[in-house]
């Protein structure tokens, strides 16, 4: 039975795409002096989105070994404390002068970004 587990996929992608777009950041941003600023901001939210992924992937197979009854609210909880997460992450970049608030929210949207390009790729191969 083939295993079509897309968080192992899609997670080594991220790595390298993170990797790739921090460096890019860094030799951009040390023309203009905050190449570190900038590198710093993009692994923190990167970092917070693959927290968050997994925080997610682990849920949803919990749920899965939970009474019936139960599993909606497990997973609004959940929820929650992703949102929770990516709310106090960014609340704190925001009234830090040492991070750059737009490319931490760039950095949290890489796992969505690379995911939707997989889906896209792979389902063009399928057809």
């Amino acid at each position: 039975m083939e295993k079509n587990n897309i968080y192992y996929k899609v997670i080594p992608i991220v790595w390298v795409y993170g990797l790739i777009v921090s460096l890019i950041l860094y030799f951009v941003g040390k023309n203009q002096g905050v190449e570190t600023m900038w590198t710093i901001s993009f692994a923190l939210g990167l970092a917070t989105s693959l927290m968050n992924f997994s925080l997610m992937t682990k849920a949803v197979r919990n749920a899965l070994s939970r009474p019936e009854g139960t599993r909606m609210r497990y997973l609004m909880m959940q929820q929650g404390l992703r949102y929770f997460i990516y709310i106090a992450i960014m609340l704190s970049v925001a009234f830090n002068n040492k991070f750059d608030l737009i490319f931490t929210f760039i950095g949290m949207l890489s796992v969505k970004v690379v995911m939707f390009f997989y889906i896209l790729i792979k389902k063009g191969g399928d057809e």
